[in-house]
């Protein structure tokens, strides 16, 4: 019967003992998480404004990744805008009532120089010889290139 109760002692010192190396390991852990949120804080701290800091600590200790993610955002939205000059509405690259786009037509139509119909002929040869051989298209297109110009 003293043996159990020794036992027992001992069972109950080395649960107590490793308690207490528990509560130093969690004591260090979140002292470094803490160091870690503030380095983080301080790092996004342009664009970060004291009112809302203790909402992004616990974002960050909550889901880290994706807290930096939306504060990298907001750093990028800071460093795009000056704050003096505010965005002017982009303009249009060209009036699209005067300018109208280009119709292609078809190859051996009216219009084509007889380089624009060569090239068609070897691009035509070499969609060939790709599909039949099946090769590569850019070896297709030497092949028909000389083929063509022969």
């Amino acid at each position: 019967m003293n043996t159990l109760n020794e036992m027992r002692k001992k069972l109950v010192n080395s649960l107590r003992f490793e308690r207490a190396k528990n509560n130093v390991l969690l004591t260090e852990v979140l002292g470094l998480e803490d160091e870690i949120v503030n380095r983080k804080l301080a790092d996004y701290g342009d664009a970060i404004s004291e009112d809302v800091l203790p909402f992004w600590r616990e974002q960050l200790l909550g889901n880290r990744a994706q807290a930096e993610v939306a504060l990298a955002q907001f750093m990028v939205g800071k460093a795009e805008k000056p704050k003096e000059e505010k965005r002017q509405r982009p303009r249009p690259m060209h009036n699209r009532a005067v300018v109208r786009p280009v119709v292609r037509s078809a190859p051996g139509a009216t219009g084509h120089t007889e380089a624009e119909a060569m090239a068609g002929r070897i691009r035509n040869r070499a969609k060939e010889m790709m599909t039949s051989e099946g090769i590569p298209f850019s070896v297709a297109f030497r092949r028909a290139e000389k083929e063509v110009m022969a």
